[in-house]
């Protein structure tokens, strides 16, 4: 179900709200749901005005922190039986020029880091499953083999992010 060029938070640009719309989507007896969002919600380029950071504790689609709150209470509304995971966004590599990076700050003033803070933040708050790709799967500002332009991973990049959400869900039968 995922939404390419879609944005978790809703805010004024292109894709906004287009992965929480997809909520609504999920097969009622779903046993997993992986959340992968914060890539283009930090981004200027992708969106006019990009997601506002928020705080933890906040619970509207207005932030991204409250997008997630918001994401995880609709899931377990849809398929409350299933375990939901976030995972962390990655970095761009290096040569990426349009933001999504390490080191970049957005026209809110926020960054990367702490975008993948949210998403630790409200995964704790709420009991859901991490995966912290961002930071721990070896993808990211150093590593443009895994790119095939910079910030989409290709086959390779796909390898690697596979086999790390694999081995982090291994034992969560």
């Amino acid at each position: 179900l995922a939404a390419g060029g879609a944005c978790l938070a809703s805010n004024a640009g292109a894709g906004s709200l287009a992965i929480t719309t997809q909520i609504a989507s999920i097969d009622t007896d779903t046993k997993f749901v992986f959340v992968e969002a914060g890539t283009n919600d930090i981004d200027d380029s992708v969106t006019p005005t990009p997601s506002t950071l928020g705080v933890l504790g906040d619970t509207t689609t207005a932030t991204f922190y409250g997008a997630l709150y918001n994401a995880y209470v609709a899931i377990k509304a849809r398929a409350p039986d299933a375990k939901i995971a976030f995972l962390t966004p990655y970095s761009a590599d290096s040569s990426y020029t349009n933001g999504r990076r390490h080191f970049y700050t957005n026209t809110n003033g926020n960054t990367l880091a702490q975008f993948q803070q949210a998403v630790i933040d409200v995964a704790e708050l709420l009991g859901a499953k991490l995966i912290d790709v961002g930071r721990k799967a070896g993808i990211g500002y150093l590593t443009p083999e895994y790119f095939s332009d910079g910030l989409h991973i290709n086959d390779a990049g796909g390898v690697r992010m596979g086999t790390f959400v694999a081995d982090e869900t291994r034992d969560w039968a």
